[in-house]
């Protein structure tokens, strides 16, 4: 009978040994296949963007016949923002980038435009064309509105949608 419990006890300490040994090794080969593999991919965030942005004209922002402007947005990120607007007859372009903190985020703009005496109006729609930093791969569309003032050339814009990063 003794023999029998001795069997018994070195079959399961032989078992116990060789289940530690399989899991050592998974552990390791585990380990060595993530330590070549890149970074696990983080999940993309989505923010609801609001900003509206007073700008004035600034000469040394000027390219070619886009109006360079310049000033603050308030809203989602509260940084500072300049604008490239080029007016057509019946349309605007902008490029806008505005700087929050972590980095930066540009997108490009198409707009019906009307002029009422001294101010032009527009409304459209901005893509989202790049980003920087913590945004370097934003992406998304936007609505855009707003009015130049044909003498002051001072302008306001506000953009509306959501982004994702």
């Amino acid at each position: 009978m003794r023999h029998i419990f001795g069997a018994t006890a070195t079959r399961l300490l032989v078992v116990a040994c060789a289940v530690g040994l399989t899991a050592a090794a998974t552990a390791l080969i585990a380990s060595a296949s993530q330590a070549g593999s890149p970074s696990v991919a983080k999940a993309a965030r989505t923010v609801s963007l609001a900003e509206t942005g007073h700008l004035t004209f600034d000469p040394s922002l000027e390219r070619g016949a886009a109006i360079g402007e310049r000033g603050q947005a308030v809203g989602t990120y509260n940084a500072p923002l300049e604008l490239y607007l080029t007016v057509h007859a019946h349309y605007v372009t902008a490029e806008t980038t505005i700087y929050p903190h972590g980095g930066s985020i540009t997108g490009a703009a198409r707009a019906d435009y009307t002029i009422t005496g001294l101010v032009g109006s527009f409304h459209g729609t901005m893509k989202i064309t790049h980003g920087t930093g913590t945004y370097r791969h934003i992406s998304g569309k936007l609505a855009i509105r707003g009015a130049i003032n044909h003498r002051s050339l001072k302008l306001w814009v506000v953009t509306e949608g959501k982004a994702t990063y």
